[in-house]
């Protein structure tokens, strides 16, 4: 791993991380098309790091409201948060499996399209059932579930996290805001849970395994990408209709499959 191959992976990692169009299938796919060694899922996870680290910038704010409400009595919002996450976990746990298997271009190429056209049908029906969910004041047991679950989902190449969870809070009702709001602090702790796990299982195999200044580097770009994407992303995608990222997944997906043939 070198610093400009970083640099890409960096860029790539803070843009699509907050677009519906999948990290994890990019970042899948760049070694196919760069034709080198794939960098291994601490690096991947390293990537997913600087962008957590570029939530937690963007939304300190709210994250002071979340730690406040521990000693409020109105502990909704973070409550909401533990039960999507706990949802997450649950069926993530027997996928982990099944999803390291299945880290291929076809495999991405399917979800980019499944769960493309997945998302503009839930912009549809979101533009034609708006509902509120105060996700602050209330515990949303059922709504709060089904977007961890959904977020679970993720754990496949291609599926995008952001992709999923919107996807399902737009089936909801929820708006496009909220909804985008609330899936990007829920990423927050399967991320880090995820670093410490991969990171654990580095340190017992040996640190050579990750080229180490490579990675920080990486992990600083992502960051940096990260939060210039959050700021453009929640500026516009309230106004802006998801069939735009339908057609890029589409296309990319399309495209995969004609270098699968070829």
């Amino acid at each position: 791993m070198d610093f400009l191959t970083a640099t890409l992976y960096g860029v790539i990692q803070g843009i699509s991380e907050f677009l519906p169009i999948s990290s994890s299938g990019h970042l899948t796919l760049l070694p196919y098309f760069i034709k080198i060694p794939p960098p291994g899922v601490f690096f991947d996870l390293a990537m997913h790091g600087g962008t957590a680290l570029a939530i937690m910038a963007y939304f300190s704010s709210d994250l002071i409201k979340i730690l406040k409400s521990l000693f409020a009595e109105n502990k909704a919002y973070i409550i909401n948060c533990f039960l999507a996450t706990l949802a997450s976990v649950l069926l993530i746990l027997p996928l982990m499996g099944v999803a390291k298997e299945m880290r291929s271009p076809v495999v991405v190429m399917m979800n980019q399209i499944v769960f493309g056209l997945i998302l503009f049908f839930a912009d549809l029906y979101q533009r034609r059932h708006p509902k509120k969910f105060p996700f602050e004041t209330a515990v949303l047991y059922k709504a709060v579930i089904m977007i961890g679950l959904a977020q679970a989902v993720a754990i496949f190449p291609g599926v995008s996290r952001s992709g999923i969870t919107l996807s399902m809070a737009l089936f909801l009702g929820v708006s496009k805001y909220e909804g985008g709001r609330f899936s990007f602090l829920l990423s927050l702790p399967l991320i880090f849970a995820g670093l410490i796990l991969e990171g654990y299982s580095v340190y017992q195999g040996g640190a050579g395994q990750v080229s180490l200044f490579p990675t920080l580097w990486g992990v600083v770009v992502s960051f940096l990408v990260g939060l210039m994407t959050i700021h453009f992303f929640l500026k516009i995608f309230s106004r802006v209709s998801f069939l735009w990222f339908t057609l890029y997944r589409l296309a990319i997906g399309l495209v995969i499959g004609l270098l699968i043939v070829w």
